[in-house]
């Protein structure tokens, strides 16, 4: 690849240049950047078969979602699971890519869900709907973590909803 090649590529971190350019809230060649992402993260089984579903599950919704989302990175925090990240593009004017990414970021969070795969971390929007997807035992876990916020904050004044924990007189029921 000759100098005036690696010049043109938008990422010269792609090509092991560094940069801070993956700070940057627009490129230099006047391109738009997105300002913020939704951040999608789902812990799989650490089997090949999991990942293998999760790479062909993730992918192919990513695809129809129309949006040019970051594929992150694969990561380990835990020897039986692997956590799959990846970012949805927002842009802070533009309602309808915007509401892309959020039909598409509610999609994977959806195919995730209907797999048993948990959420490692889910945007602020998005808590209610990942929490409600850990319905083992009918939901045993929401009603333990309302048991223990009840016991623990009973006038609900700290972090109310955080994590799809929410206090009782804000419960929908």
């Amino acid at each position: 690849m000759s100098r005036e090649e690696r010049e043109r590529v938008a990422d010269q971190q792609l090509l092991g240049i560094p940069s801070l350019q993956e700070f940057a809230s627009r490129s230099d060649n006047g391109a738009r950047e997105p300002d913020g992402h939704l951040d999608f993260s789902v812990v799989v089984p650490m089997t090949g078969e999991a990942v293998a579903d999760a790479l062909r599950t993730f992918g192919r919704a990513f695809a129809e979602s129309g949006v040019s989302v970051g594929m992150g990175a694969l990561t380990s925090f835990h020897p039986r699971t692997l956590t799959f990240i990846s970012s949805f593009p927002t842009m802070r004017d533009d309602a309808a890519a915007n509401r892309k990414s959020r039909e598409g970021y509610l999609r994977a969070v959806q195919l995730a869900a209907e797999r048993g795969w948990g959420q490692y971390r889910v945007h602020a929007a998005f808590m209610d709907l990942a929490a409600s997807s850990y319905d083992f035992g009918g939901g045993a876990l929401g009603r333990f973590h309302a048991t223990l916020k009840d016991a623990l904050d009973p006038n609900g004044v700290l972090a109310a909803g955080r994590y799809g924990i929410w206090p009782k007189h804000l419960r929908r029921p």
